[in-house]
């Protein structure tokens, strides 16, 4: 059960109650598809002026960036990739993603 005590009514199983309900969600689904619409107004707004979105290509700023071609030797010359990791403080995951 739930009560609204500032509007004076509650929510119980009844008739009433369930006009309230589906009222409230169509104004959450209206207000969900106004956001949504929002949303795809400015974003075509900006790729007209435009502003690329999304995550850049490349790389990118990594904390292996600096260390890349001698950690790329390490691993090339036979160095444990736990032993490369641990160094540069990595996971292993992140030195497979310097060969991809």
């Amino acid at each position: 059960m739930l009560h609204a005590i500032n509007g004076g009514w509650s929510i119980n199983g009844g008739h009433e109650s369930k006009v309230v309900l589906c009222m409230l969600g169509l104004f959450a689904e209206e207000e969900r598809d106004l956001v949504s619409l929002r949303t795809k107004e400015a974003l075509a707004a900006r790729r007209a002026s435009g502003v690329k979105s999304g995550r850049p290509n490349g790389l990118g700023k990594s904390r292996t960036g600096p260390f890349r071609p001698e950690i790329i030797a390490f691993l090339r010359n036979g160095l444990a990739k736990s032993f490369v990791a641990k160094r540069y403080k990595v996971s292993e995951p992140t030195l497979d993603n310097l060969f991809n």
